[in-house]
């Protein structure tokens, strides 16, 4: 089986090239219908995490050599073998001709030379059967391994899937300048429109403070933040029961069986992207929760199924 070149693999991970290509990020944000603070949000993080096309090529350059040189030191221990069985065989004729006195056709020597040769064969066929056997778990090896450069164009797509959902779920909000006094109703509405008041944060400084340390959600708490609220900023666990969905478009699978579609739920307008619940239950129902009748999916669990 042949080594698959750079573009068999992008043509057979089932998602657009372009994506993998310059600019290809963009060009995936601009399909789920990012723009503005959206899209400049999702370009950061998507130019952090660049798709590097060499590294692939390299990978698969660096496979065609694993095997050349695993084929190459198969045929060399068959080699040895065999050169060991024909000296081996050498010796038991000169031993079979100098017991029986150099008579080539007596029949003692006769029957000494065949049993000889027929130990020879099966010996000589031992070889080829290890040979085979190790042409064969090459073969397996460089599967596996196709499988896993493979799975790093799956996992890219899988990060930009998720990159994509947190900013999609990312409202940015008008611009406006706060109300001088925040103890006026005015003001408390200005601050339910804020990013710190969603994410569950006292007041934007502590906000502040979790940003400047670089926006970890795993430590959002420590900083005065709501861990469950960013969970549900973020589109981690959330409704993805399909009853609740409409123009619901299928987009791609990733490399470990999940759909992915682009939706807008029932009561807005707003494009998301992700998966359907009653897609995921079918074969991770331990990724399947269920909140007033309606089912949930917990996307951490969906990207990392398979590995």
């Amino acid at each position: 089986m042949p080594i698959p070149t750079y573009q068999e693999l992008l043509e057979q991970s089932g998602v657009d090239p372009k994506y993998f290509g310059e600019g290809g990020a963009g060009l995936f944000a601009g399909h789920l219908g990012l723009e503005g603070k959206q899209m400049e949000g999702f370009q950061k993080f998507a130019d952090i995490m660049k798709f590097d096309s060499n590294k692939i090529k390299d990978l698969i350059t660096s496979l065609g050599d694993f095997r050349t040189e695993q084929r190459g030191f198969v045929q060399e221990q068959f080699g040895s073998g065999l050169t060991s069985l024909r000296t081996n065989l050498t010796g038991q004729m000169t031993s079979a001709r100098e017991q029986t006195g150099g008579f080539t056709g007596s029949g003692a020597q006769q029957r000494t030379m065949g049993l000889i040769g027929q130990a020879g064969q099966r010996s000589f066929g031992g070889l080829k059967q290890a040979r085979t056997r190790g042409y064969s778990g090459i073969e397996e090896q460089v599967g596996a391994r196709t499988g896993q450069i493979q799975g790093l164009l799956g996992d890219y797509i899988g990060r930009l899937t998720q990159l994509g959902g947190q900013f999609l779920s990312l409202d940015p909000g008008e611009e406006k300048t706060p109300p001088a006094s925040e103890s006026t109703e005015e003001a408390k509405k200005y601050a339910a429109q804020e990013e710190w008041y969603k994410l569950g944060f006292k007041d934007k400084e502590s906000w502040q403070l979790w940003a400047d340390a670089g926006s970890d959600y795993s430590n959002i708490k420590s900083y005065g933040g709501d861990s469950e609220a960013a969970l549900k900023r973020l589109g981690i666990l959330g409704l993805s029961d399909i009853r609740l969905k409409k123009d619901i478009k299928y987009m791609f699978t990733m490399k470990n069986g999940v759909p992915i579609y682009t939706f807008k739920y029932k009561w807005s307008d707003d494009v998301n992207i992700g998966t359907m619940a009653q897609d995921i239950e079918g074969f991770m129902p331990e990724a399947v929760g269920e909140v007033n009748g309606f089912k949930t999916v917990n996307y951490s669990k969906v990207f990392n199924y398979g590995k």
